[in-house]
């Protein structure tokens, strides 16, 4: 009885991690009108440099991002074109954006195979290049610039894929980083506020519960193989 169970178990260990392996990220709702705004830090060792607004898309659905970028070395000169993304934490008081972590990945579904961007629902919420393209003719005083609806990240404060407290990371095409910043807000409801502000850690919300689910789906496939 004990090995049928054992092999009933596996294989509802194999089916959950298959399910869980690329699940369709959420799309987020009920955002408000808020803008915050990353700019890239001012370092003495790189030139690159930019800023990326976002707001809450029309109707609350996701996000508006506006970005533009700069200072970028020759893409033929450095192997190819500059991939960015929404890191999990921000930059801390040293400056190193290695302090921000990975990217933003609710769901666990990592960085291979690489995102589809036909597919941007089953790609971690802050792969934008996956999604929407690297960073790319930004040299020689020409300036990269973007705009694009993000339906799976969100401005709303508490959920797992809100941005506001994250920030934005530069990297080269080998994943090496260039440059960083963190998101700060600076307007509610259309409103300016006094002086922007770093805004905090989210709650362990329901969004942010997910991850933890996957992790124990993961958990439990690898104890019904050993088991």
């Amino acid at each position: 009885m004990k090995p049928i169970f054992s092999v009933l178990a596996c294989s509802l260990g194999f089916a959950l991690r298959a399910t869980a392996q690329f699940p369709e990220v959420a799309i987020t709702t009920d955002n408000p009108n808020d803008t915050y705004t990353m700019h890239l830090m001012d370092r003495n060792d790189t030139t690159v440099r930019g800023v990326v607004n976002v707001t809450g898309g029309p109707g609350g659905v996701g996000v508006m991002y506006h970005a533009k970028f700069w200072g970028f070395p020759n893409e033929t000169e450095v192997g190819g074109t500059f991939p960015w993304h929404v890191h999990v934490e921000p930059v801390d008081s040293s400056g190193n954006c290695n302090s921000t972590l990975a990217h933003l990945d609710l769901m666990m579904r990592g960085e291979m195979p690489p995102c589809n961007a036909s597919t941007p629902q089953m790609c971690q919420e802050g792969d934008l290049s996956g999604k929407y393209g690297d960073i790319r003719n930004a040299s020689n005083g020409s300036v990269y610039e973007v705009t694009f609806m993000d339906n799976f990240t969100s401005v709303k404060d508490g959920l797992g894929s809100y941005v506001g407290n994250r920030s934005i990371v530069v990297h080269y095409k080998n994943t090496s980083r260039i440059n960083c910043g963190n998101f700060t807000l600076v307007s509610i409801n259309g409103s300016a506020t006094p002086t922007p502000t770093a805004s905090q850690r989210p709650s362990q919300g329901p969004a942010n519960r997910v991850g933890a689910f996957c992790l124990g789906v993961m958990l439990a496939g690898v104890a019904a193989m050993i088991w």
